[in-house]
């Protein structure tokens, strides 16, 4: 063997066992198996040749080894560059295939001049595959494959010209791969590197994305703080307006205590002109005096708990009770508007778990919109006899409230639209348009369900509450 050739011969051998295991390692890969392919190939030519440097015993045949494998290798090293540079490789590999079939073909047919069939096969290969990949190879990788295989190429003509032997094409197929090792080794290193930098760039990105959350964060929990005030706000500025329609009722129910106290306390004075003071009597006239004290505070305690702003909190409560304290807000007001109010209340029904000014609010609400729709049918229909149904009553696993009223009803054109804030058909300085919305989310938080149903003849408002378990 020559001087060269022998350490060649070796180094080619244990870089192709090292491909051989990086390839079965990642096996799954297109790429690693065309480069599995290629190993073997490259290590079927150079075994004989091992095996005889390195002093194992062998037999004279398996020489063929050798040139079985350089007929394969044009076309196994061909497989390597198209999935090196992520192309598949399509109907022009046909040719490659027809090159080693026709020189297989050679082979068998004329044993004598094999070595010069083997040196057309990959001088007429090396020459298609430079053709075949004009274009297709970018940046030091595919620069570096153009000139290895040109100068391949010159190196085959050159041989074939002068020096037609196995050792030359030993030479030109064990360089070239040792070239192809080097260029996938190198490219490899360089794409490990670009994805090291687009790892770094992703994880800089990474944290300024974390920065931006925690900011945004930051800044939702304010505007929810914000919502939260304006919310509670809102649902004030919706107490107090419901309380500016019915104070004309308030102050009728504040100034009956206030005008007996005044009474019964003019009598005692008299009495006591007149010398006719009975102690008894005073005593029975300031207990009466001391009921109507009571009952005017428990009407200011009514008003000042509905109106004062409060936090929203859920307890075990008695829908029933909760009717009658709204009602007796607004009594006076469809008193005043000749309406006639309705309600049958099942006493045998469920505790319910709510927040009673926020129900008793929403109540109001209803029965002022039921109100407003007799008072506005009853400018065309004068002899209307306005009247206002409330009911409550168990239904199978809910707890039921119906406000039904024989009002105009109401449009279905705005049906959906009267639950948006601020919406109302009221001129301007009548409404708010904040009544119904409050009202759905009333019934949002206490997790009831509304229907409405509504008519020329009326409107039914249909609330179920689940039974507190």
């Amino acid at each position: 063997m020559n001087i060269l050739l022998d350490p060649l011969i070796n180094i080619i051998f244990y870089a192709e066992i090292i491909f051989l295991i990086i390839s079965v390692a990642s096996i799954q890969s297109r790429y690693s198996r065309s480069l599995l392919v290629h190993s073997i190939t490259v290590i079927i030519i150079v075994l004989p040749h091992y095996l005889n440097i390195n002093h194992w015993p062998m037999s004279a045949s398996l020489y063929r080894l050798t040139d079985a494998g350089l007929i394969l290798f044009p076309l196994s090293a061909a497989y390597v560059q198209f999935y090196q540079f992520l192309q598949p490789p399509g109907k022009s590999i046909i040719v490659l295939y027809v090159l080693a079939g026709i020189s297989f073909f050679g082979y068998l047919a004329f044993p004598s001049h094999s070595v010069l069939n083997i040196f057309i096969l990959h001088i007429l290969s090396w020459c298609f595959m430079l053709f075949l990949f004009r274009g297709r190879r970018r940046g030091i990788p595919g620069l570096s494959y153009n000139i290895a295989i040109s100068c391949n190429i010159a190196a085959l003509a050159l041989m074939a010209a002068f020096k037609r032997d196995i050792e030359s094409l030993l030479f030109s197929s064990g360089g070239l791969s040792i070239v192809f090792f080097i260029i996938i080794i190198t490219d490899y290193l360089n794409r490990v590197i670009e994805m090291s930098k687009r790892l770094e760039k992703t994880h800089e990105a990474n944290k300024k994305l974390t920065h931006t959350v925690s900011r945004l964060k930051i800044s939702n929990e304010q505007i929810r703080k914000i919502i939260t005030q304006k919310d509670l706000e809102l649902l004030q500025l919706s107490r107090h307006a419901s309380l500016a329609e019915i104070t004309t009722g308030i102050a009728h129910e504040l100034s009956q205590p206030l005008t007996g106290i005044k009474g019964i306390a003019q009598n005692m004075i008299d009495d006591i002109n007149y010398d006719e003071f009975d102690n008894l009597q005073a005593v029975s006239e300031l207990q009466k005096i001391s009921s109507l004290v009571d009952k005017s505070s428990s009407i200011i305690d009514h008003i000042r708990n509905f109106s004062k702003k409060s936090m929203f909190t859920m307890k075990s409560m008695d829908i029933n009770k909760v009717v009658l304290d709204a009602i007796g807000l607004i009594k006076n007001q469809l008193k005043k508007n000749d309406i006639d109010l309705i309600f049958i209340l099942d006493e045998n029904i469920p505790q319910i778990l709510g927040n009673n000014v926020s129900l008793e609010q929403m109540i109001v609400n209803f029965i002022l919109n039921a109100r407003d729709a007799i008072v506005e049918k009853k400018q065309s229909a004068p002899g209307l006899e306005g009247q206002i149904h409330v009911t409550t009553f168990i239904d199978e696993h809910s707890v039921t409230l119906t406000i039904k009223d024989n009002g105009t009803g109401i449009p279905d054109d705005i049906i959906q639209k009267i639950w948006s804030p601020f919406f109302t058909t009221k001129s301007r300085g009548q409404g708010t348009g904040i009544g119904l919305s409050i009202c759905s989310r009333i019934i949002r938080e206490h997790h009831a369900i509304l229907d409405v149903k509504t008519s020329r003849d009326g409107t039914v408002f249909t609330i179920k509450f689940p039974v507190k378990e």
